[in-house]
């Protein structure tokens, strides 16, 4: 299946739209879902410089578009304590085995998850002090799993941020952390002006998309994005788990 989406360039870009459009309506992270099939596309590590360039134009739409409601306090104490352990966890990539890592924290998040749907909302996310706690192991897993939306997710919502608020702050943390992600790749060849001229089918869907998702997200209403927020969540994880 992710063969298909990969080799056909109309699939491809649907998936890359529909992508975009779910992403600006609900903020959930696109990295565990087109970053496998940009790698199929394009190669690696070709594929992984091209879909970060979308993943920071993508990034830059959303902040522009949900200026009004980014939270920057704590997005700013997400993204800058994301950096070392981003660049900690790229290292550790080389030592540790990442499915063991990744398995392990999707059985966390989904034991999260049963808690807060079932019992009383958990608040061990919504410790403002601890930001920086979490920003770093957000880093370190999108360092070394390429995404890192099991901490990041639980700790934007737990903090009382929906709709625009979770959408606009989520996307100022991610660009943040994808910052020290491109210029390092451009200094170790993986992003050239090859990459830049590959992705601009993908920079001019981003913007379209990312205009369609925020009157998506316009339509819904508080309590049904929370849900659908959870049901996203668990989606990943099962993914993380089984995948």
């Amino acid at each position: 299946m992710l063969s298909l989406l990969a080799e056909n360039t109309a699939l491809f870009l649907t998936t890359v739209f529909v992508i975009t459009i779910s992403s600006s309506a609900l903020g959930t992270g696109t990295g565990l879902f087109l970053l496998p099939i940009a790698i199929l596309r394009y190669g690696a590590p070709e594929g992984i410089g091209i879909i970060t360039i979308y993943y920071i134009c993508q990034n830059v739409n959303k902040i522009l578009f949900f200026r009004k409601h980014v939270q920057t306090k704590v997005g700013l104490y997400i993204g800058l304590f994301s950096i070392p352990g981003s660049i900690i966890g790229a290292y550790a990539l080389a030592i540790v085995d990442p499915e063991l890592f990744k398995k392990a924290f999707a059985t966390v998040f989904l034991l999260y998850l049963a808690k807060d749907t079932f019992f009383k909302e958990t608040k061990m996310f919504s410790e403002k002090h601890l930001l920086p706690v979490f920003g770093f192991f957000y880093g370190l897993l999108s360092g070394l799993l390429g995404t890192g939306i099991v901490v990041k997710g639980p700790t934007l919502r737990s903090l009382g941020l929906l709709k625009e608020s979770y959408i606009g702050t989520y996307a100022f943390t991610s660009f943040i952390n994808n910052i020290p992600k491109i210029i390092t790749y451009s200094l170790t060849g993986v992003v050239t002006v090859t990459s830049y001229i590959e992705a601009l089918p993908l920079l001019a869907l981003s913007i379209i998309g990312t205009a369609i998702g925020k009157r998506c997200n316009a339509l819904i209403h508080p309590r049904v994005f929370k849900v659908l927020l959870n049901v996203s969540f668990a989606t990943i994880a099962f993914a993380m788990l089984f995948g």
